[in-house]
């Protein structure tokens, strides 16, 4: 169960580096102004934003995922608790830096995909959370 708890704080991290970063409240209805400047029709709704904002992480979870099993089966490793790799997902630093990469990576996201459909927008966004590492690359920190 402690995986499921920082699962959760994890989210708000998210949510809250979401709305610092990206959210504005205009006019009694919350849009969205990106970050590059545009025209006031350029405002995405806010069921957009939020609806690519979870697939974005929903992305980020199974990228991460996906990475510990394609490392499992390097080393020959045949049955998985997903349970287990679920919580060693959540302690891992690749899952906290995709968590903290989010809010950049979103902001690319909202960008690219003003003026799409939610599933063309929802799309990238899950294709950008999955492959956070390379959008955002980081390099190995030396001690």
């Amino acid at each position: 169960m402690k995986w499921l708890s920082a699962g959760i704080g994890g989210l708000l991290f998210f949510g809250a580096s979401l709305y610092l970063g990206e959210v504005l409240a205009v006019g009694g209805g919350l849009t969205f102004h990106g970050a590059l400047p545009g025209p006031a029709s350029s405002n995405t709704p806010w069921s957009t934003i939020m609806v690519d904002g979870i697939v974005l992480l929903v992305g980020i979870v199974i990228g991460n995922l996906y990475g510990r099993l394609k490392i499992l089966r390097t080393k020959g490793v045949v049955d998985v608790n997903i349970g287990g790799e679920l919580g060693g997902m959540v302690k891992s630093i690749d899952f906290w830096l995709g968590l903290c990469a989010a809010p950049v990576v979103f902001g690319v996201v909202i960008n690219l995909a003003h003026g799409t459909t939610l599933v063309a927008s929802s799309v990238l966004a899950f294709q950008n959370g999955f492959f956070w590492q390379t959008v955002m690359p980081t390099k190995p920190a030396t001690a």
